[in-house]
């Protein structure tokens, strides 16, 4: 039975993501672009920009991690140049996250009703729906973590490092956050790791050798693109701020230029947004402001996830009982 609620979950998966996913909903730019890029690679073995097999694919004025684009390129050969050919790797990666997930949330709990409930949540989520059924970094990125995740509690210690490690190369938000999690994942666990600590090292240094070209490219311009787009001196405001009221009050004296200093505003700048962020009105005006211009459609998404959320919260609080 336990097989049962898992092999209808993943038919029902299936179908959703795969029914009429040719054309709906419709290619976006991004996803022509890495597609076209993996066609391109197979002709030429360059991208649309003459670089020859690249760990970033420049597109639309940004850098790209390169991971999708060699994920997709099995099935454009094969395919050709099609919609479906370029969104496949992403739908397979999403079936094989909500069965990983139903794996993970078994290993952690031991309650298989628990795990099916779980997984029929992530397949019928509208959010993930969506992400599921585009060629889209992020949902490949959130496979490889998911699948490593429950690798580390199988104690699979290689295939740990490895699926973490893929996921460095499909988006760029996995750069920061699969290193966090591999964190907290073994100081959640010292008290095992410890004691095996050295069955840990030729594992990351394993992982370390495969990294190896994310890291050098972030010498380059492709691999710190998105550092620089969303850094913390990312806004050009409290510099044009500065240059604005230096050219007002004057720069030869060394008061003005001590209180109107690029760096004294950006301090601020920081310390105001820290604020605004830790203040619960913040949220509730200025983010619900921001989904009502550009992802008011998700509201509902979010609200249709709740019933279950609220289920799988009851389920939790009898298994800690």
């Amino acid at each position: 039975m336990k097989t049962h609620k898992i092999f209808f979950i993943l038919i029902l998966a299936i179908v959703l993501r795969f029914l009429f996913i040719g054309t709906m909903p419709a290619l976006n730019p991004d996803e022509a672009a890495l597609g076209y890029n993996a066609y391109s690679l197979l002709k030429t073995g360059k991208d649309e920009h003459g670089s020859s097999w690249p760990i970033h694919f420049k597109s639309f004025g940004d850098y790209k991690p390169g991971g999708y684009v060699y994920l997709a390129l099995p099935f454009i050969k094969i395919l050709g140049l099609t919609p479906l050919a370029t969104r496949l790797p992403n739908l397979i990666l999403s079936i094989l996250t909500i069965y990983y997930f139903y794996l993970l949330i078994n290993q952690l709990s031991k309650n298989d009703n628990l795990a099916a409930l779980s997984a029929l949540i992530l397949t019928i989520s509208p959010w993930y729906l969506h992400f599921s059924r585009g060629a889209w970094e992020a949902g490949a990125a959130l496979a490889f973590t998911v699948i490593g995740t429950y690798c580390f509690f199988k104690n699979q210690k290689y295939l740990f490092i490895l699926f973490f490690s893929l996921s460095l190369y499909t988006y760029h938000s996995a750069r920061l956050i699969t290193p966090l999690l591999a964190i907290i994942l073994i100081i959640l666990n010292y008290k095992i790791e410890i004691r095996n600590w050295k069955k840990w090292l030729l594992p990351i240094v394993f992982g370390i050798i495969i990294c190896l070209p994310v890291l050098f490219s972030f010498l380059h311009q492709g691999g710190a693109s998105r550092l620089n787009g969303v850094g913390l001196a990312a806004d050009k405001g409290p510099l044009n701020r500065a240059e604005e009221l230096l050219n007002q009050h004057g720069n030869t004296k060394i008061f003005n230029r001590i209180i109107h200093n690029k760096r004294v505003l950006y301090l601020l700048s920081w310390g105001q947004n820290t604020l605004l962020i830790s203040i619960l009105i913040f949220y509730l005006s200025t983010a619900m402001k921001f989904l009502d211009q550009k992802y008011r459609k998700w509201v509902s998404c979010i609200l249709s996830n709740c019933p279950f959320l609220f289920t799988v919260f009851i389920n939790l609080k009898k298994e800690t009982n």
